[in-house]
């Protein structure tokens, strides 16, 4: 079976959401009725103080880089199959990627490269991202 990749999911309201939006003054950036509005509802699920959204992935990243605090020299482990913009967000603070092969079934990096190999810089953040939503098996990084 094929799964589609980067194909909307529309169940029936999503049409008349952008509508509004569009409506609402034209408010289509991010503090708009709708971002506050998960702003909220993140905020609320997650018993979180802040919830923020960003526009891509990449902004995300360099938020999350700057949040870190990291030093020149400090070491990421990252996929190796991923967009630039990983490893840029780190390296743009004076990180340095640390590559990791990923699994060929599931396309994450594979974390018996990361559990099994003593010799891996034990780094300050961990960048632990999944390829299309697939998730990776985590638990055994966090023993």
């Amino acid at each position: 079976m094929m799964i589609p990749f980067n194909k909307p999911f529309i169940i029936e309201n999503e049409f008349k959401y952008i509508e509004d939006a569009i409506n609402n003054k034209g408010i289509l950036r991010g503090d708009g009725a709708y971002t506050k509005k998960c702003h909220a509802l993140l905020e609320e699920k997650l018993g979180c103080k802040k919830a923020l959204l960003t526009h891509s992935c990449t902004a995300a990243l360099e938020m999350a880089a700057i949040l870190l605090d990291l030093n020149p020299g400090d070491e990421v482990i990252m996929p190796s199959y991923t967009f630039v913009s990983t490893a840029n967000a780190f390296v743009m603070r004076g990180a340095v990627p640390v590559f990791v092969d990923i699994r060929p079934d599931t396309l994450n990096i594979n974390e018996n490269l990361i559990v099994n190999k003593p010799s891996l810089p034990k780094p300050k953040p961990f960048a632990a991202f999944t390829m299309r939503a697939l998730l990776a098996k985590w638990i055994k990084l966090w023993k």
